[in-house]
């Protein structure tokens, strides 16, 4: 009876509205502890077989994806459900090959302690002796304690397990031990507790759960190729980098294509299995080449549909242009002279006799970019009878005898297509000595650390330069050269001033009883006289570009408005919270100094007005570079157009 409870909690369906993932399971602390251990170190832990886990790339969560995953994780049947009627099983190896750990062995039992030494459990004192130890079973034992608290099974307790530490204080570290499954069983509890309440944090490793979702689907705007183990391969720009394709082209998680993968046993294997037939290695082999297949003939729909719509422009104009032709009045041409129009004839005459000879230029001229001709006598457009020469003849124009007057010959009209026109409106014409200083700027055969830029008080080199080109995101360094030259642009008498982007990190250590003598020696370097030309109380308006999360945005406080304004090229939804840590903070830091004492700060509205989004991962900065440029406090100045 009770396991038929337990099954039916498992099949419930999630609240996936209530979802809101806290895990102690921290890749930064961990990997922080492993770069200071010696070679030797590295060996012992090696030969234990955990060396595939001091290759973890990934440090941080991302915690919408998390939360879709434990939302839609059906733990009764140990498989992740995907939005395409197909689900990705998970499995003891898949923990093997994704973190690099034994998975076979020995089962690990737990006990719960009777006893709580609180003394004998501390993380920090462990830390500190992992580095100091020497190498054998005392380290190994560390070691393991460690690597257990912080990534594979911890829980709401920042030392993790009580009754872990015991059991592998008294343990042979030499045994082989599943711990794999450890891991896979921990982390299925703690969905299960979570799901329903039972905890505000997450127990398991929440790092291999996005890790492996990652390694077992596939998106073709983001190649990937595994290394081994899994882990090894996500570092934090490539997961934003998968992550934000991934959303850019289905909206949300779950679409995407599973992949065929190699294991760390030398097999290959499909993530992937549907609901019908789980194990029918043939049936998935051809799911997936049905799945390549439509994507295929999806791109091919794609491309044929911008085709139509660019040739039913010119139609349109084509038939325009027959109407006219057929209630125009008879046109005389001038027997005089045979070099273009006359200035009697009048525009639409001049159109319907370039129609008349059958060519019509869609742009540019001939000589320069090439004429593209339509014939008329092929087309039917809308009903519109087709004019065939076979089947109709033009009738011929009556001449008296002696008559030698000959008929105009002119060139066809120029039309140049919507599209052309409207990007020349919107996009100037890259000069030729832009260019040169962008190739000198970029070349890579020069040095990186080659100063190209120092004005305002700052330089920029040849390496942060490398920012701006192809897919990279721009650094803080750009960010704070073009934040001096908006304010020195605007002069000593403006009204409003943009503060550094390094304020963001003083901001962010803030807590809530660090003292008041502490938060102003940290902010300092952002209020003296070389950095601020103006005086703080006479701005209305301050602003300070923030890169949180690998995200930059562009926060923005109106003192007059009262309103705290955040201006982002992408969705601020959990990312709000480090908005308010720094809306805190930030006045804090003015209160301190005696800015602004009249206005409270900490209790503005905070509003997001709707500006241009990205159309990719990588192009945040760019976005927040525009907005300081053109932000006045209650709209951008100037048009952007995200590209």
């Amino acid at each position: 009876m009770a396991e038929n409870d337990i099954r039916k909690e498992d099949e419930a369906e999630p609240n996936t509205q209530a979802l809101s993932i806290k895990s102690r399971c921290s890749g930064t602390r961990f990997m922080a502890t492993v770069e200071r251990l010696s070679n030797e170190h590295i060996d012992a832990i090696n030969s234990i077989g955990f060396g595939g886990l001091l290759q973890l790339a990934t440090r941080g969560l991302r915690h919408e994806l998390c939360n879709w995953i434990v939302a839609n994780y059906d733990v009764a049947n140990h498989r992740i459900k995907m939005a395409r009627s197909c689900t990705i099983p998970v499995t003891v190896n898949a923990v093997r090959d994704v973190l690099g750990i034994p998975s076979t062995g020995d089962e690990i039992i737990l006990h719960v302690p009777h006893t709580t030494k609180a003394k004998k459990y501390n993380l920090h004192m462990l830390e500190e002796q992992l580095v100091r130890l020497p190498v054998g079973d005392v380290f190994l034992r560390t070691f393991l304690i460690f690597a257990c608290a912080t990534i594979l099974v911890p829980n709401s307790k920042l030392e993790g397990m009580h009754g872990l530490w015991d059991y592998l204080i008294e343990c042979d570290v030499h045994v082989d031990r599943n711990w794999g499954k450890l891991v896979l069983d921990f982390l299925e509890d703690g969905i299960r507790e979570f799901r329903f309440g039972k905890g505000t944090y997450l127990k398991g490793c929440v790092l291999f759960l996005q890790s492996f979702y990652l390694s077992s689907t596939h998106m073709p705007s983001v190649p990937i190729e595994l290394a081994n183990p899994w882990c090894s391969t996500w570092t934090d720009q490539l997961v934003k980098r998968r992550l934000a394709a991934e959303i850019l082209e289905f909206g949300g998680y779950g679409h995407v294509r599973l992949r065929h993968v190699q294991g760390n046993d030398g097999g290959s294997k499909a993530t992937g299995q549907g609901d019908a037939d789980k194990d029918s290695g043939s049936e998935e082999d051809s799911y997936l080449e049905e799945e390549a297949h439509m994507e295929y003939l999806y791109g091919i729909l794609d491309t044929m549909d911008s085709l139509t719509a660019s040739y039913r422009q010119g139609l349109d104009k084509l038939k325009e242009l027959h109407q006219r032709k057929r209630h125009r009045k008879v046109f005389k041409p001038n027997p005089v002279t045979n070099e273009g129009p006359t200035s009697s004839q009048q525009p639409h005459e001049q159109e319907e006799e370039a129609v008349e000879n059958n060519a019509w230029s869609c742009r540019g001229t001939p000589q320069q970019e090439g004429s593209v001709s339509l014939s008329i006598n092929a087309l039917m457009v809308d009903g519109m009878e087709t004019i065939d020469s076979k089947n109709k003849e033009p009738k011929k124009k009556e001449t008296k005898k002696g008559d030698k007057s000959k008929r105009i010959v002119k060139k066809s009209a120029v039309c140049k297509s919507p599209f052309v026109v409207d990007c020349m409106k919107r996009y100037s014409k890259f000069r030729e000595e832009d260019k040169i200083v962008a190739e000198y700027a970029l070349d890579k055969s020069l040095p990186e650390s080659e100063c190209l830029v120092s004005c305002h008080g700052t330089n920029v080199t040849r390496s942060d330069m490398r920012c701006l080109e192809g897919s990279d995101w721009v650094n803080s360094s750009v960010v704070d050269l073009v934040r001096r030259y908006v304010n020195a642009k605007a002069g000593s008498g403006r009204t409003f001033h943009y503060f550094s982007p390094y304020l963001t990190d003083a901001l962010t250590s803030f807590e809530k009883d660090t003292p008041n003598k502490e938060v102003l020696s940290r902010t300092t370097a952002f209020f003296n006289q070389n950095d601020v030309d103006v005086n703080i109380n006479d701005c209305d308006m301050l602003g300070i570009p923030v890169c949180y999360d690998g995200h930059w945005h562009f926060q923005v406080f109106n003192i007059n408005e009262k309103r705290v304004e955040v201006l982002s090229s992408l969705k601020m939804t959990r990312r709000m919270v480090v908005c308010h840590k720094i809306n805190r903070a930030f006045c804090r830091a003015l209160k301190a100094r005696g800015y602004h004492k009249s206005a409270d700060i900490i209790r503005f509205k905070l509003d997001c007005p709707y500006v241009p989004q990205q159309l990719n991962g990588d192009d945040c900065g760019v976005f927040v570079i525009r907005f300081m440029e053109s932000w006045n406090g209650a709209t951008l100045s100037k048009e952007i157009h995200p590209v």
